[in-house]
């Protein structure tokens, strides 16, 4: 499979043998793709602050510096 546009692939939906229409109906895509490159990460943490830099680590262990862009109380 490939696109038409670059970007960074966010979530694959399906997986070998799995039924692409089912797929499809439950999350309108096969997968998730970021085209501007930036990724998001939801944190539980009542000690992060705006502004603040953060370093997320990803599923292969590659780590990537970040920014705190916005806080949501609740």
């Amino acid at each position: 499979m490939t696109a038409s546009v670059d970007g960074r692939v966010k979530m694959i939906y399906v997986e070998e043998e799995d039924d692409i229409v089912t797929a499809m109906y439950e999350h309108g895509a096969l997968l998730l793709l970021s085209l501007d490159g930036y990724m998001a990460a939801e944190i539980s943490s009542e000690s992060l602050s705006v502004g603040e830099e953060v370093t997320v680590t990803l599923s292969d262990g590659k780590a990537v510096g970040g920014i705190v862009e916005k806080r949501v109380e609740g």
